[in-house]
């Protein structure tokens, strides 16, 4: 897919816990860059009225049929999140893209497995199997430390609540809050056995920080996954 370079507005920046931020992205132009759910794109700080030399990538966290581009942050007070956190609707982004081959091939059995950011991806991956109506089962377990930085929430939920064939499994590491009606601990071969029938035979999609990755390649592997058949995106 070729490489496209277009300037962006924020729509909207809504806070989302553990220190991310969603940015919502409108095209300048009126068409948005062309992807495939799971790849990232840089996103770059615009001077001057054009592209800047401060950019960093990060994976889209919406579908290719929206209009507009979403990605959660994490701010960290970097050089380039510092300037992502005074940002405000109205202002303007560069993005280049598409980039990576961590891409949603329209398998229809899938199991994703994502901690902290790392969901990003696998909201737009979820995002578009809901509007392009594919058929099959798709499961995302998304683990966090504590409730409060699950990122993506209130769109993974609406995406679950709309389409019985995709279920979202939220486990916890460092807390247990009252009334907490997910799962807790680290994403394990039991956790994946009890919510996602038919695991050994699905595409696994693994996004999160390098440690994170080898662990749940591991665990897929264990499963009966085949080898090619589990793709990864991590950092770290």
């Amino acid at each position: 897919m070729q490489m496209e370079k277009k300037i962006f507005t924020i729509q909207d920046i809504r806070d989302e816990g553990g220190g991310i931020k969603l940015f919502t992205l409108s095209p300048d132009d009126g068409t948005n860059i062309r992807f495939k759910p799971g790849q990232f794109a840089m996103v770059c700080k615009i001077e001057n009225g054009g592209f800047g030399k401060l950019s960093r990538p990060y994976s889209i966290a919406s579908s290719p049929l929206h209009a507009a581009l979403r990605f959660a942050i994490k701010i960290t007070g970097g050089q380039f999140t510092s300037v992502l956190e005074k940002m405000k609707a109205g202002e303007k982004l560069g993005v280049t893209g598409p980039l990576g081959h961590f891409q949603y091939e329209k398998e229809e059995n899938v199991v994703c497995l994502a901690a902290g950011t790392g969901v990003a991806s696998m909201t737009g991956i979820l995002e578009y199997v809901a509007h392009s109506r594919q058929k099959g089962k798709f499961t995302l377990f998304y683990s966090n430390k504590k409730k409060g930085a699950i990122a993506c929430r209130e769109i993974l939920d609406h995406i679950h609540a709309e389409n019985p064939h995709i279920k979202v499994v939220y486990t916890l590491t460092q807390e247990q809050p009252e009334g907490w009606k997910g799962e807790l601990g680290r994403i394990n071969a039991e956790m994946v056995r009890k919510h996602a029938d038919g695991a050994k035979d699905a595409t696994f999609f693994v996004c999160g920080p390098l440690e994170f990755a080898k662990a749940m390649k591991e665990m897929a592997l264990g499963l009966g996954a085949d080898p090619k058949k589990v793709k990864i995106e991590a950092w770290g």
